[in-house]
């Protein structure tokens, strides 16, 4: 493990990355309505789940 003395403390939580790609509104916009379209009923199956909490009795 690290020593605790010689660690950099974390500026930030966020990691960034050079390598991402670059898509323009127009290829989100494309990728959507693609993914949409061949998923057609994914947002009707993702119901919330019911809270775990059982009646007292």
């Amino acid at each position: 493990m690290a020593d605790p003395e010689k660690t950099t403390p974390v500026v930030s939580d966020v990691l960034h990355s050079e390598g991402h790609s670059k898509l323009s509104a127009e290829e989100i916009a494309k990728a959507v309505a693609r993914h949409k379209r061949e998923h057609p009923n994914q947002a009707a199956r993702q119901t919330p789940k019911p809270s775990k909490k059982t009646p007292p009795r």
